[in-house]
Parts: structure tokens; sequence; C-alpha cells
């Protein structure tokens, strides 16, 4: 399947963005990721990835970023770590010393 993002999504929210799951067979909506508790201009999905499964439930996982969350302090950002396998939010990743727009994803293998 295929994951992709859309920051400029309104989903109730202006500019809340969601990330989007396309079947790679049809190219069907598979699943509408959104942040549950979002802000206006948060931006969800400017950056998103795929990844190895970390929820332990055997399908890969999803994460994705907000480079304009609120959570910790204005615009600051953060990811958001989505199952793949029901698309509920799992954890958001924030910088604790509340960094500027901190939601860019970068994906790898380091151990």
């Amino acid at each position: 399947d295929i994951v992709a993002g859309a920051p400029n999504a309104n989903r109730g929210t202006a500019t809340q963005g969601e990330v989007l799951v396309f079947s790679s067979a049809t190219c069907a909506i598979l699943r509408r990721m959104v942040d549950p508790l979002p802000n206006a201009s948060d931006s969800l999905g400017g950056a998103v990835a795929g990844i190895a499964d970390v929820t332990g439930d055997g399908t890969p996982d999803i994460v994705a970023g907000s480079e304009a969350d609120d959570t910790l302090s204005g615009n600051a950002g953060a990811v958001l770590l989505f199952s793949g396998a029901n698309g509920a939010l799992v954890r958001r990743l924030v910088d604790s010393t509340g960094g500027a727009s901190d939601g860019s994803v970068a994906v790898g293998r380091w151990r």
C-alpha cells in the first residue's frame, strides 16, 4: 500500500492536515488518519513514512510530521506515530525543549 500526506487538508479545522493510505492494487483510499487533538494550521502530513512494526501487532506502522503542532508551544511541531493496523494514534513525539517546527520525518535503520 501507499502512504501520502495532505498537510493542507481541512478536516474540521483549517489546514489540520491528514495522512492517507491508498491501496496499491486499486488506488482506493483505505484509511484516513488525523490528529485527534488538532489545531488550525498543524499541517499534519507534510512528511510521512511507512516504517517497520513498532507496536508489536505484526503490521508496519506510519509516522507523520505535524510541522506546526502546538502541543508544547506555538508551532513547535511533532511527529505522530500511527498504527498501521487500525490507523489509531499511538504516540505523539515532541521535543521537550520546544524547538521550532520539529515535524519533519527522517526514517532509516540505525540499529
